[in-house]
């Protein structure tokens, strides 16, 4: 391949496919390279007919400005669909009962009458702490909150109780991240954008139109593994892969960090100690279509499972209308098979434990449709990690004109990918500037 590229970007996720679109818009002359049959990284629709589900990323918050700009760029709906994700918790010893929007705790036989009263008073500081944020302190608060885990924190301002059937549930169904191992730093931006906002925004065609309109600009390639990153000169650099060598100016390295490991390793080059530290959990979410029109008896919402209940089961949602097939997704901490039938008997079993007759009955007469296990996709952000990442010198030792982009390096959700995309867009255009 003789094209000379100015840049070549390898990912063609978030921070990927932002990097390039900043790029192509500055008129230069990119090239993205995916692995995989189609672009998006974590954000995942599948479509069946007129019904649309989201299985990885599944709205943006209000405070994902550069991700709502990148929305707004590619000519869509930058106002989005609100939602207010009406979730219902499960726990064993109480009936089905509401917990989001928090105005329903009150008439909720979720929780106790103290429990109530703890959740409050937990709110109450959450709101405090994220009053105090503004964007030019931000990092220095996050800091602050950046010295115990999301359960030592939890605990403490809401009451076990609340903590167990509120915020841990919540965390993990919306964001996958285990809160034994979750900073507290990252909690006040989340609850300012969601306190302040009231809403998730999702996209009326589904998240994926965003990566797959970003890809109608931006030239790429699908099914291209890179194997390594090679320098031949400050300004000139060598790409191997499936499909053939790339030459560029620049390189944009935004894939995971075990990925970027070893794509730069295996072209001799070094890795900091920082991208090494990286680590991700793991989820699979899967979806269960079935013929059953009927009421299932649980309406369209999230159910969530108090963390008392040991299960490796994280929440489902039902997707139903009227005469139309009902739809289950549900979300696993981790599941080493994908194989369909496995999946299907693990989720009948878990509904019919939870006492769920009518669910159980319909994932049991339904069939798997999809399911996708993430292995790579939701950095963990431990206790440290937000000094850490903010500290971080990912690129040290890097030659002048390859760059990383990635969530890990900002912040575990789509806002963090498109910032760094951003940012690694600008380090481009300096390099190719300073190269002409």
């Amino acid at each position: 391949m003789n094209t000379m590229y100015d840049c070549i970007i390898i990912g063609g996720g978030m921070a990927g496919l932002t990097c390039a679109a900043h790029l192509t818009d500055s008129g230069l002359h990119v090239k993205v390279l995916e692995k995989n049959d189609r672009l998006g990284g974590r954000i995942r629709s599948f479509y069946d007919e007129d019904v649309t589900i989201e299985t990885g990323a599944s709205f943006l918050a209000g405070f994902y400005e550069t991700a709502h700009k990148l929305v707004k760029d590619c000519g869509m709906d930058a106002s989005s669909q609100k939602d207010s994700q009406e979730t219902w918790l499960y726990r064993p010893t109480k009936p089905l009962g509401p917990i989001w929007p928090l105005s329903a705790l009150k008439a909720s036989p979720s929780l106790s009458r103290a429990g109530e009263l703890r959740a409050l008073r937990g709110v109450v500081s959450m709101l405090f702490d994220a009053k105090r944020l503004t964007t030019p302190a931000i990092t220095r608060e996050l800091k602050r909150f950046d010295n115990e885990t999301v359960v030592t924190w939890g605990e403490k301002a809401f009451g076990k109780e609340a903590y167990q059937n509120v915020l841990e549930p919540m965390v993990r169904a919306l964001f996958f991240w285990d809160c034994a191992h979750t900073s507290r730093g990252l909690v006040p931006p989340i609850i300012k954008g969601v306190m302040e906002d009231r809403h998730f925004y999702r996209l009326p065609s589904g998240m994926s139109s965003l990566p797959s309109a970003i890809g109608d600009k931006v030239p790429h390639a699908l099914n291209t593994q890179v194997d390594a990153v090679r320098a031949e000169s400050p300004h000139l650099y060598r790409v191997d892969t499936s499909q053939g060598t790339f030459s560029a100016k620049s390189v944009v390295v935004a894939s995971p960090a075990q990925d970027a490991i070893r794509i730069l390793t295996g072209g001799g080059l070094h890795c900091s100690k920082s991208l090494n530290a990286i680590d991700y959990s793991s989820v699979t979410v899967g979806i269960i279509k079935t013929s059953v029109s009927d009421d299932l008896g649980v309406g369209n919402r999230t159910i969530v499972i108090s963390s008392e209940y040991v299960t490796p089961l994280v929440a489902i949602k039902v997707i139903q209308t009227k005469s139309k097939p009902a739809y289950i997704r549900f979300y696993w901490r981790a599941q080493g098979s994908l194989e369909q039938q496995h999946l299907q008997r693990e989720l009948v079993n878990q509904l019919t434990r939870m006492n769920l007759p009518s669910v159980a009955d319909a994932a049991r007469r339904g069939e798997v449709v999809d399911a996708v296990r993430w292995d790579t996709a939701i950095p963990v952000f431990d206790v440290g990690s937000v000094t850490r990442t903010t500290a971080a010198r990912f690129e040290d030792g890097l030659p002048p004109g390859v760059f990383l982009a990635g969530d890990y390096m900002k912040a575990p959700h789509l806002e963090g990918a498109a910032v760094s995309g951003v940012q690694a867009a600008t380090r481009v255009l300096a390099h190719v500037s300073d190269y002409t």
